[in-house]
């Protein structure tokens, strides 16, 4: 009932004007009934029924302007990606699959490696249900076979079972403590429950065996969401010695000078990542980010609207355009960019979404600016606050 009763008080704080609130209470309305139903029946399982996720933890950014945080990487053609979208940051998490075996303790039966080889092309063409079935098939046969407990462990870390991610990783490492690809697998499983210190350990030991840009990257995503941002810097400075051309390394060096308020240096790591990586729709929200905490406001909005175009439904570059025109005086620009934002949100519900993908919603709108075009509007709000707050009292 309380998640009921914050929806319906939610759509009072986002727009005032008819066309807004009319959109608004129709969505609320079913959006409320179709809380009421799931919300008796939510048992904190996924429908797969593996365990739900958890939330991912935020980086402390103005909560007014939404960036694109720790790129995570994936060192294989064999990519895996799990994308969790949460109020503030976006983290892509991945991790490395094993095409074919090279480190078995033991040599697998030829019904055990045939499992194997089709699991890995499930996984390559995403169909993970069917991969973890056949990895799981292979260690029946098979039952110590690394390959396919690394394998299985990154494809239940891209399903989200995080659990059963860290227990295989972690038998992959008892069969093979020198094996540099579990630790980072490990790593990438630790982070997307939020375990950054076990994260960074996982981390520190792959690069220990096998230093490469990747686990450097990622050890620097870990770093920087336990607030260690020097320490992030110099993993990333690390990750360009291996790879110079690393775009996403650049990105999150611009994270990290600018959560230091060195904005003229995170501007020039942006614009290199851009260099590199041209189509890249979350750098150049993030260097429009810079532009608009230096006051470039013209520049700001030219980046957030080739974000855009690059990604039409780029919902965070929406609502930072929005308040850039705020700034700038544009207000039928600020609320169009903002009515986006919202269509584009509400669109990506399902009528199924649960309770926990409505409250992330409620969180995402709680985000978007209250615009006013005039004192009367600015009235009508203090009054049905004054109302709603007499009533509550």
């Amino acid at each position: 009932s309380s998640m009921v009763d914050k929806i319906a008080a939610t759509k009072h704080n986002l727009f005032n004007d008819n066309q807004s609130v009319e959109f608004l209470d129709k969505f609320f309305q079913a959006k409320t009934n179709k809380i009421r139903t799931a919300s008796a029946q939510h048992q904190g399982q996924s429908s797969d029924g593996s365990a739900a996720l958890p939330a991912a933890s935020t980086a402390e950014v103005d909560p007014a302007v939404v960036v694109v945080a720790g790129v995570t990487a994936v060192p294989s053609a064999a990519v895996v990606a799990a994308v969790k979208a949460v109020p503030s940051v976006v983290v892509v998490a991945g991790a490395a699959a094993v095409p074919l075996p090279k480190q078995a303790t033991t040599a697998p039966p030829q019904a055990a490696q045939a499992k194997y080889e089709l699991a890995v092309e499930h996984q390559r063409q995403g169909r993970f249900e069917e991969a973890v079935e056949c990895y799981c098939d292979a260690l029946e046969l098979q039952p110590i076979y690394m390959e396919a407990l690394n394998n299985l462990g990154v494809v239940l870390t891209a399903l989200g079972n995080f659990d059963g991610a860290t227990s295989a990783l972690n038998q992959v490492i008892k069969i093979n403590p020198n094996f540099a690809d579990a630790y980072f697998n490990l790593g990438n499983a630790l982070q997307c429950q939020g375990q950054f210190a076990a994260a960074i350990e996982a981390y520190s030991q792959c690069l220990a065996l096998r230093p490469f840009a990747e686990a450097y990257l990622n050890l620097g995503v870990a770093f920087s969401q336990e607030g260690r941002l020097d320490e992030s810097i110099d993993c990333n400075y690390k990750a360009l010695n291996h790879n110079p051309d690393y775009a996403e390394a650049y990105n999150n060096l611009g994270l990290a000078f600018s959560r230091q308020e060195r904005l003229d240096e995170a501007i020039t790591a942006y614009r290199k990542a851009i260099d590199l990586r041209p189509n890249y729709p979350e750098v150049h929200n993030n260097l429009a980010t810079a532009l608009q905490d230096t006051n470039k406001l013209d520049e700001a909005v030219a980046s957030y609207q080739t974000s855009l175009t690059l990604k039409p439904d780029y919902i965070d570059a929406y609502t930072n355009l929005s308040l850039v025109l705020v700034k700038q005086g544009k207000l039928d620009e600020a609320i169009a960019s903002a009515h986006k934002s919202l269509q584009v949100r509400l669109a990506g519900i399902k009528p199924s979404a649960g309770v926990e993908k409505l409250a992330g919603l409620l969180i995402e709108l709680e985000r978007i600016p209250v615009i006013y075009q005039n004192e009367a509007e600015v009235q009508k709000c203090r009054d049905h606050f004054t109302a709603c707050l007499n009533e509550a009292l």
